[in-house]
């Protein structure tokens, strides 16, 4: 299985789900972060990429949408080997 990391260069407000789907706004600071893909908590469809161990991140289209944007905002996913 090959790692997942998201790299931000800013600090981004994220979500954090608890076990019955529901949501709070949580702060992930800039840094490389390794994270999971885990089908989405909220039972919306899709995967969430969220902080390994956690279930705070995401919709992975969401933080996709941010790939090519300009260096402030913009989001890196990298995948290596594990």
């Amino acid at each position: 299985m090959k790692k997942l990391f998201l790299v931000l260069r800013r600090s981004w407000e994220a979500l954090t789900a608890d076990d019955q789907g529901q949501t709070t706004k949580t702060i992930i600071p800039a840094c490389r972060h390794e994270v999971e893909r885990i089908p989405n908590p909220a039972c919306h469809g899709g995967f969430w990429l969220v902080l390994k161990g956690t279930k705070t991140g995401g919709g992975e289209r969401y933080w996709r949408q941010w790939e090519d944007y300009d260096d402030e905002w913009r989001v890196t996913i990298e995948e290596e080997p594990a």
